[in-house]
Formats: structure tokens, sequence, C-alpha cells
């Protein structure tokens, strides 16, 4: 008699139930969970090693600090002449298109945090499809070899029992504890691998537990323009022509001073007060020959980081949707060889059952067709994986 005559069909449909349970759609709660462990694992990608530890203020109106200058003349010749002493403040303002690239400058910073905030998604994104899609594989990994060890468990109690009847010779039972052994030594393998991966896990994301599934969105192809990579490194220029615009905007300021004098002479004394203005007359927009060169350096640098990170990305673009393709293509064919294993199994009952093959053969075969089935679920895992990755390359948050 076989263990494995009315078993292997459920053993198949439980590895089936355990892949559509892997994979099965968010619920509104694991919603609201995974982007709580986006939110975590981003705050975990954060370094403090380059932060801005002092307050700087946005100008408003002043372009430079104000200066106080004090001024005193004494006279030689008290007689006829006079002792004076000067105050004077001096203030610069910044002109109407001062002011517009300050503002400007403002939006471009608020948008750069922005993208690098999406960037830092994106990196967190990666990080937990890669740790979620590994664990999901050990998991049914892990699953498979308990099942088989408990099936050769179950296998080597019955064949002892054949081998007390005399219906086997004793060597078969001896090959079934070998299989049995290094079935248990699997499990264990698993084991620590997941253990590993888990403590992995929750170093990166500061989340204890893998969730049970992943949401990913099924959309078209995304146009590489909008990858924060590429938007990063445009803004980088806009941000770099404010700065120049406002590097030659400097010496535009407009002026104004405001000054006291006290007059001290021999037959009377004075106070006067002033206000003056100043104005700019030059309104070209030029740069001497060092700020053009090094405008132009990094116009070349961005420009070539620009074109490397289109191709870089266009490449990993493709890659990702011609290894989902492949992979659609062999999870056709393992549904297939999974479905045949099934008529197999109970064949290789059969041929066991009347005496035709000895017992290595017989787990050899059997382990054979069962790996048909895990190969099934496996490569469903490795689909729903390459569409993620597809995702992570066109720059798709979770």
């Amino acid at each position: 008699m076989s263990l494995f005559r009315a078993t292997p069909g459920n053993l198949f449909f439980s590895l089936l139930a355990s892949a559509l349970f892997l994979l099965s759609p968010l619920a509104k709660g694991d919603s609201l969970s995974q982007q709580t462990l986006l939110e975590s694992a981003v705050e975990r990608l954060k370094t403090d090693g380059l932060l801005i530890d002092t307050d700087f203020s946005r100008r408003q109106w002043l372009s430079a600090t104000p200066r106080l200058s004090l001024m005193h003349w004494q006279t030689n010749d008290d007689a006829i002449g006079s002792n004076e002493t000067e105050l004077v403040l001096e203030l610069e303002f910044l002109s109407p298109a001062q002011r517009k690239l300050v503002n400007s400058s403002e939006k471009l910073v608020e948008r750069y945090q922005q993208l690098q905030q999406r960037q830092l998604e994106l990196t967190a994104s990666g990080v937990i499809r890669e740790l979620f899609w590994q664990a999901k594989r050990l998991q049914a990994e892990l699953t498979y070899a308990e099942k088989v060890t408990t099936q050769l468990h179950q296998l080597q109690r019955q064949t002892q029992s054949l081998v007390e009847a005399g219906e086997r010779p004793a060597y078969s039972g001896i090959i079934v504890k070998q299989q049995h052994q290094r079935a248990l030594s699997q499990v264990a393998e698993k084991q620590i691998a997941l253990q590993q991966l888990e403590r992995v896990w929750q170093q990166l994301t500061g989340v204890n537990n893998v969730p049970l599934s992943l949401q990913e969105s099924v959309r078209p192809h995304a146009s590489t323009a909008a990858h924060p990579a590429l938007q990063t490194l445009q803004l980088q220029w806009q941000l770099a022509l404010n700065a120049t615009q406002q590097t030659v905007a400097e010496q535009k300021s407009w002026g104004i001073n405001a000054g006291y004098k006290y007059i001290d002479a021999p037959n009377q004394s004075e106070n006067q007060w002033g206000l003056g203005f100043s104005l700019p007359l030059d309104f070209s927009k030029s740069l001497n020959a060092s700020e053009l060169v090094a405008l132009q350096q990094q116009q070349s640098e961005l420009n070539q980081s620009l074109r490397q990170t289109q191709i870089r990305l266009e490449l990993n673009i493709a890659n990702a949707q011609s290894q989902l393709e492949q992979l659609k293509q062999k999870h056709q064919s393992d549904r297939q060889n999974a479905e045949l294993s099934h008529n197999a199994i109970e064949q290789l009952d059969n041929l066991y059952q009347q005496g035709q093959i000895d017992t290595r053969l017989y787990i050899e075969r059997l382990l054979e067709q069962l790996s048909y089935q895990q190969a099934a679920q496996l490569s469903q895992i490795e689909l729903q994986l390459a569409n993620a990755l597809l995702n992570q390359a066109q720059g798709m948050t979770l």
C-alpha cells in the first residue's frame, strides 16, 4: 500500500491554495499598513550626516546686511574751522527683478525637495519589493519542504510496516529514512534563511512582520521623462541658472542712505539730516569669462548625466519588460507540468504498489513530480516580482 495514492492531488491543491493566499489582493486595512510600511522604510533610509544645523532666514526686502558708519572730522584751526561728526545708515534693497529671482528660487528648491522625497520613496519601495518577494519565495519553499517532510515521515512508517511484513527489503526502510533526514535538513535551512531575511526586513523597514501581500499597480508603459532621477537632473540645471542670475543681479540692488551730521563751528552749532537714493545704471546680464566657463562646464556635465540616466532607465525598463514576458511563458509551461504531475503521481503510485519499481526510484520520481508543482508556485511569485521590478524601473512607488 502506498502513502501517496490518495494524497498527491491534496498536496497539489494545498500548494496552489498557499500560492493564492500569498498573492491575494490587499484589503483596505492592508493598504493603510502598506503606506505606513513605506513611510517607516523612508525614515530608516534617511541619514543624519548632512544636516543644515544653522537656521537660515529667507531674504524678504534687503539684499545685504545693513551698514552703519560713523565719521568725525576734527579741525586744526579752532578759530575759523568747525568739527563735524557724521552718522550714516546704508540699506540695500532687492530690486523687483531680484525679488522675482528669489521667489523663483524658493519654488525651485521646494520642487527639488519634493523630487528628493520621491526618489527616497522609490528607493524604499525597491527595498520593500525585493525583501517582500524574497520572503514569499522562502515561505513557499519552506511550506513545500515541510509538506515533503511530513509525507516522507508517513512513508517511513508505512515502509517499516512493509519491511516487518516481509513485503519490502530492509534496505527500503533505510532509503526512506535517509530521504527523510535530508528533507528535515532542508526545512532547517529554509527556516534559518527566512529568519535571517526577517531580521533584515525589520532592520531596513522598522516593521516587525512581513505583510501577507503587497499591492502593485498594473499600469501602461510610463514615460521615462516622469522618472524622478531625470526630473532631478533637469531641475538642477534650473537651479544653477537661477543661482547665476542671482549672482549677476547682486550688483543691481537699490540703495537708500540715511544720514545725520553734527557741525560744531566757533560761532554756532548745527544739526543736519540727509536722505539719499542709488539705482544701478547697468541693466545687462553679462558674466565674466571664468563665470561663463564654469556655467558652460556645469551645463555639459548635467547634459552628459541626463543622457546617461535616460539610456540607463530605458535599458532597465526594456529588460524588465522582457523578463516579465519570459516569465509569463515560463509560468504557463510550469502550470501545465503541474497539472500533468497529478496524473503522473497516480501512475507512479500504481507502479510502486505493484512492486514494479524500487523505493529509491519511487522517491526520486515522486519528488521530481512534486517539484513541478512547486515550480508552478514559485514561477507565480517570480511573475509578481517581475511586475514589481517593472514598476520600479518606471519610477513607480508603492
